[in-house]
């Protein structure tokens, strides 16, 4: 095979063909064919995807490999009969996902070369995804101006109906007007080239004409390293079918937020307003709920020389940390709390948190860890009873 169908006529959907070789283990098949409009995907692209139909098989093709030269599909296989070499089979491929590549990489070819011809910029990479295609830019800067004018001339340049052609040439005689310089150690070069606008190496699939990709949305930039920018953009139909999503998700948006009419940050700041109020009034309420339980605690202290002991039982686990810093402040300096799903804290002005959890863990099965001023953990049999709890504390400490 010199020069596969794929790219002799890219916009061939169906083709017959002849079984060259054929490796079959269990349901797993790789086929080699005379000729295919399979193309095995490269510089960004993805592969294609098909189906090649022999005499009562089908294979569902799903990837491919080249070995030496040789482009191999690989896919699963079902049917009564396996391919035989020689056999004629007819060769069909998922034609909306190649358009949609092949418009995503035109698309791509035309904003590098704005990009490089505005700017100077290089396009370093290219990777074409389900949801967007991105370009990797080698530069330190790259602002909304720069961005939005690039967007704005390539479309312009699109909508003007270039002819993309390609061509083989030998390398001496193609470097001289190339956007991109080829790789080392290829003689002949396969360009691609968008009239006088762009001239670049490429094996990938392009569209015939640049009315073909219109519109080229970026949809975002943001900075891959300090010298490498990312920009992420859609082209042709999926372009139409992004911005409808998009469009969908802002009614929605409207109408969750009991909003008919734009503009949506509005309704967003009206609705973060309310938010942060009930956030604050939220906060009001856990600050008296703690201020309580701090009160409640002080009423049920008791005395031992220059220690002020108390314990609270179905403390709110998720005030704990509030509750701990009021305790603090309220002179009490040691606490002993317990919570309804048997997990407990000890917290000490005085340093003595960790010696108490030991002499717990001796008549408790517990676990926990934290400070000498702070020890948190959880009962693994049973609860103590509060009041015995408290009386074991009071035992160690008058000792």
């Amino acid at each position: 095979m010199e020069v596969p169908m794929y790219y002799r006529d890219p916009y061939l959907s169906r083709m017959k063909s002849k079984v060259e070789d054929v490796i079959i283990s269990g349901r797993s098949v790789e086929i080699l064919l005379e000729d295919t409009i399979l193309y095995p995907g490269g510089g960004g692209q993805p592969h294609d995807t098909g189906r090649i139909i022999g005499k009562k098989w089908k294979i569902d093709v799903i990837s491919h490999k080249v070995i030496d030269n040789k482009i191999w599909h690989m896919g699963t296989i079902t049917g009564e009969l396996i391919p035989e070499p020689g056999e004629v089979v007819e060769i069909s491929l998922d034609w909306d996902r190649r358009y949609d590549f092949m418009q995503q990489h035109t698309a791509q070819h035309l904003l590098s070369a704005t990009l490089f011809r505005l700017y100077s910029l290089e396009t370093e990479g290219f990777q074409i995804f389900d949801d967007h295609s991105k370009i990797e830019i080698k530069t330190e800067k790259l602002t909304k101006d720069m961005i939005e004018n690039a967007e704005i001339v390539t479309n312009e340049i699109a909508k003007q109906g270039l002819e993309v052609r390609t061509s083989l040439m030998l390398r001496n005689e193609a470097i001289e007007g190339l956007r991109k310089p080829p790789k080392e150690g290829i003689k002949v070069l396969r360009i691609v080239s968008i009239e006088d606008y762009d001239s670049v190496p490429c094996g990938g699939l392009h569209v015939r004409n640049t009315k073909e990709v219109v519109p080229i949305k970026i949809l975002k930039t943001y900075k891959k390293t300090s010298s490498v920018w990312r920009i992420e953009f859609v082209a042709g139909y999926r372009a139409f079918r992004i911005l409808n999503n998009i469009l969908e998700d802002y009614w929605r948006s409207l109408s969750t937020l009991n909003r008919s009419t734009p503009p949506l940050i509005k309704a967003i700041q009206a609705f973060e307003e309310e938010f942060t109020r009930k956030i604050s009034e939220e906060k009001v309420w856990k600050y008296k709920f703690v201020e309580a339980l701090v009160e409640i605690a002080k009423m049920r202290s008791r005395k031992l020389g220059s220690d002020i002991i108390t314990a609270l039982d179905n403390i709110p686990w998720e005030l704990r940390d509030s509750l701990v810093k009021e305790i603090s402040r309220s002179g009490i300096t040691l606490f002993l709390g317990v919570s309804d799903e048997n997990k407990f804290l000890i917290f000490s002005s005085r340093g003595r948190a960790r010696d108490i959890y030991e002499k717990l863990s001796a008549r408790y099965k517990v676990k926990g860890g934290g400070s000498r001023n702070l020890i948190q953990g959880i009962f693994l049999d049973r609860k103590p009873n509060l009041k015995e709890l408290l009386e074991s504390v009071l035992t160690f400490l008058s000792h």
